[in-house]
């Protein structure tokens, strides 16, 4: 099928793309290493000054890493997404006499703009659900249990941002513990971005005690406020990227029903047989 071959080689393109980016990223924080240890050097006049040009670099670089970290988490939620759809895909099958149509239907675009729309009014998925999933299971059970995960995905029933948990799974990456049904690449990136801010943010800390620099603690305090707000957020979306309703699986069952929907519209009718998916959100 040619949509799942194209869309599997821009999530490999994704992916090489934020591999570009770390890797951009480590470059500019060795430098910046390099740059406060050689203005930690400086002699005579210059210490003062020294001490407090690294307070602000150190800073600066918590608040460079924090945003960077947005971007991340934006292509982590672009790569779940685009995932969950594909892995709708390699388990869609069709008639023989249907196939011919369906190897040039490509989807994502109308898909995507659906789904948008679904989240963020997911009383609509109401009205697709009975219609959209009547052929996908024979099993009453199945369809009824299919139905209810898709509600729950919908509407976070269950699976509700959690910062405990997420603060556990980025300690589980750290320590070689974790174990997902979800992408591991984000808590791997999010506890290296969260250390390199944690080491940052203390020499700011440390030199503001140590100088009583009045600018650079009220600098420090304004930033601090930034980045509770920051990390609150990249903390609760790591939860739903990994255990809660924006996992791939999360994404398979929210795109199901708009695909088969969408297939519909061209008299096309896909069955599913052995579908199979973790629910994340389960009370």
């Amino acid at each position: 099928m040619e949509e799942l071959k194209l869309l599997r080689e821009e999530l490999l393109n994704l992916k090489d793309c934020i591999t570009k980016y770390l890797s951009y990223i480590f470059a500019g924080l060795a430098g910046s290493v390099f740059g406060l240890l050689r203005l930690s050097q400086t002699s005579g006049h210059g210490i003062q000054f020294g001490l407090e040009g690294i307070g602000m670099i150190s800073l600066a670089l918590v608040l460079i890493i924090s945003f960077v970290s947005i971007i991340f988490f934006y292509k982590f939620h672009s790569h779940n997404r685009l995932a969950g759809y594909c892995k709708v895909l390699s388990n869609e099958r069709l008639p023989q006499a249907e196939n011919e149509l369906y190897q040039y239907i490509f989807g994502w675009e109308s898909i995507i703009g659906r789904l948008r729309d679904t989240e963020l009014n997911p009383l609509k998925i109401n009205e697709i659900l009975p219609r959209a999933l009547r052929d996908v299971s024979p099993d009453r059970e199945t369809f009824n249990r299919i139905q209810e995960d898709i509600k729950k995905v919908y509407n976070r029933v269950g699976c509700e941002p959690k910062k405990k948990e997420a603060i556990k799974i980025l300690f589980q990456s750290i320590t070689g513990k974790l174990h997902t049904y979800s992408w591991a690449f984000p808590p791997y990136i999010t506890a290296i971005c969260l250390i390199f801010c944690i080491i940052f943010y203390f020499i700011t800390l440390y030199i503001v005690i140590y100088k009583k620099s009045f600018i650079l603690g009220l600098c420090l305090a304004i930033v601090s406020l930034l980045l509770c707000e920051i990390w609150n957020y990249l903390l609760r979306k790591l939860y739903r990227l990994m255990k809660g309703d924006l996992t791939i699986d999360a994404y398979m069952l929210k795109c199901l029903p708009l695909r088969i929907e969408y297939l519909r519209k061209f008299d096309l009718n896909p069955s599913y047989a052995g579908i199979n998916y973790i629910n994340p959100c389960k009370q």
